[in-house]
């Protein structure tokens, strides 16, 4: 499996831009074993319309599923407020059994709560 950021490295730290579909799916077309999409997946039908296009396996979402987590539900309607919350707590739960550096961790949760 190969997971493909459709952007360069020039470009990604910055989140320039959208994400190259195209190269992602000339990629996808000239290999053989499965290929993830990755870039601008903010909702879910950015996600469906990434497959459509690319023929990729899957798609993967960074900075979307950060500020969104409910992105891949099905739900075009953003997280509510409790559900946030709840997630949150999930969240904070995973990291006390599995530590990230603290400024990953305070990260999520502003991208999580951004939107309350």
């Amino acid at each position: 499996m190969l997971a493909v950021h459709g952007r360069f490295a020039s470009e990604t730290r910055r989140r320039q831009g959208a994400a190259n579909l195209e190269a992602i799916r000339r990629i996808r077309e000239a290999l053989t074993i499965p290929v993830v999409s990755n870039g601008n997946i903010r909702n879910y039908s950015e996600a469906v319309n990434n497959l459509a296009f690319t023929g990729a396996a899957g798609v993967m979402s960074g900075e979307g599923i950060l500020a969104d987590p409910s992105i891949f539900s099905g739900s075009e309607a953003p997280a509510n407020p409790p559900a946030l919350i709840l997630l949150a707590r999930q969240y904070l739960d995973l990291c006390s059994l599995n530590p990230p550096p603290v400024r990953w961790a305070s990260h999520h949760l502003l991208h999580i709560f951004e939107q309350l």
